[in-house]
């Protein structure tokens, strides 16, 4: 009885069906590069004077739990040696002690806040962002940046 099974030629070269080799490269490339994260700032953008207007709050940190509370929990995964994970907080080029400070900024004296990846907070003012940190800019005297 014959078998079934292809030999293996040696002298013919094994090609991919057509299309599967682009499909391979696709998925692996996929693979490597992962989810995207945000960037300088997240997908929704800086929070500017205009978005500020807008709204009813008191404080740089109502603003920001109304426009984008997705920044007061960016990776917020407690640790052994950190229970209570929060972004680091700069308040014109200052970093404060911690997110609630926020609270004591009126809205009215904020021209711009942005949030910084944990890579890109790193970069600027390096170590101890493991939660990105969030950069608030004040209007200076006569409303000017």
């Amino acid at each position: 009885m014959e078998s079934t099974r292809v030999k293996h030629r040696p002298d013919k070269a094994r090609s991919w069906p057509r299309g599967v080799l682009p499909l391979a490269v696709a998925v692996a490339s996929a693979c490597v590069v992962g989810a995207p994260g945000p960037a300088r700032s997240t997908s929704q953008g800086d929070i500017t004077r205009p978005e500020l207007e807008e709204i009813l709050s008191e404080s740089a940190y109502q603003a920001v739990e109304q426009l984008r509370p997705s920044w007061l929990f960016y990776r917020r995964t407690p640790t052994i040696s950190n229970p209570n994970p929060e972004p680091a907080v700069y308040v014109d080029q200052a970093k404060l002690l911690a997110l609630d400070d926020l609270r004591s900024i009126p809205v009215q004296d904020v021209e711009r806040i942005r949030f910084l990846s944990s890579r890109d907070a790193t970069t600027i003012y390096g170590t101890g962002h493991m939660w990105g940190a969030i950069v608030v800019t004040t209007r200076r005297p006569g409303g000017r940046v």
